[in-house]
């Protein structure tokens, strides 16, 4: 005699899939999750996916006294129910990690987090978000970033993003132990700053990418840079680069590739990236 199987309950994940995608069962599925006991995540999910529920399952959540997490996910992803949201989120006092998220991710509510992150003992990092996300906000972050103690990457941020303290951050960055990346940053950005930076950077042995950064991006100091490169000498790679990317030295890096016997590579690289070399750099290829 066979025994009779009792079907199983479905879990509350089960019917998120039915109240998601099958309409016609969605008010029945509905009613099973709210006998089953909705969950936070049974919320969220109900108020991200449909629609037509999202007021009521916003309430149920209000009840539910919601995290800054919960209210942080639906002010990112659910513009609808953002404004109620970021109500009910300034009331409870969101974390700096809260502000930060809205900063990046929440255009609308940039300038008024930004704000709110101002007046909360901001962090170095906390900062950096402002200063690249906020621009009405960017120097008054600049200016207290560089009053607290910050650090080599702060400085590049701020000579990146605030133009009328680039000079200060840079001389500050001239007597934190610079980098080589350190000194490439203020050789092309504090022009009033960068001869001290590449004699700087030449006592510490600039490498060959360091001096054709230089060559790309700081024209008043190319002609050294390049003298400075064919004294080690360069590499094809470093040729190839100069040819693309700094067009007053193309004629002399050309010939310097020349004389270093480009591989097929190297000319298949110029055929397609520098048309003035193409018919030359064709012809070569085809005598090997």
């Amino acid at each position: 005699m066979g025994t009779t199987r009792k079907l199983r309950e479905p879990a509350n994940k089960d019917l998120h899939s039915i109240i998601g995608w099958e309409e016609p069962l969605r008010g029945e599925a509905l009613e099973r999750l709210l006998e089953q006991g909705l969950t936070k995540d049974d919320l969220l999910y109900i108020i991200e996916n449909v629609a037509s529920l999202r007021e009521k399952a916003w309430e149920k959540l209000l009840e539910q006294n919601p995290t800054n997490d919960d209210l942080c996910y639906i002010i990112l992803h659910l513009e609808p129910l953002r404004e109620q949201a970021w109500r009910k989120l300034r009331a409870q006092g969101p974390t700096n990690e809260d502000l930060r998220s809205i900063i990046e991710w929440v255009k609308p509510l940039r300038n008024e987090a930004g704000k709110m992150l101002l007046e909360q003992n901001p962090t170095n990092e906390d900062l950096r978000y402002i200063i690249e996300c906020v621009g009405p906000l960017r120097k008054e972050a600049g200016r207290r970033l560089l009053e607290q103690n910050p650090t080599r990457k702060d400085l590049r941020y701020i000579i990146g993003w605030v133009k009328h303290l680039g000079q200060e951050a840079g001389k500050k960055l001239l007597e934190e132990n610079p980098t080589n990346d350190d000194l490439l940053y203020i050789i092309r950005y504090i022009e009033p700053l960068a001869k001290e930076a590449w004699q700087k950077l030449l006592e510490q042995n600039p490498t060959n990418e360091d001096l054709v950064y230089i060559i790309e991006y700081v024209p008043s100091l190319r002609g050294e840079a390049w003298q400075k490169l064919l004294e080690r000498p360069p590499t094809n790679d470093n040729l190839l680069e100069i040819i693309e990317f700094a067009e007053p030295l193309r004629g002399e890096a050309w010939q310097k590739l020349l004389e270093q016997n480009p591989t097929d590579e190297n000319l298949l690289e110029i055929i397609q990236y520098v048309a003035p070399l193409r018919e030359d750099a064709q012809r070569r290829l085809k005598r090997k």
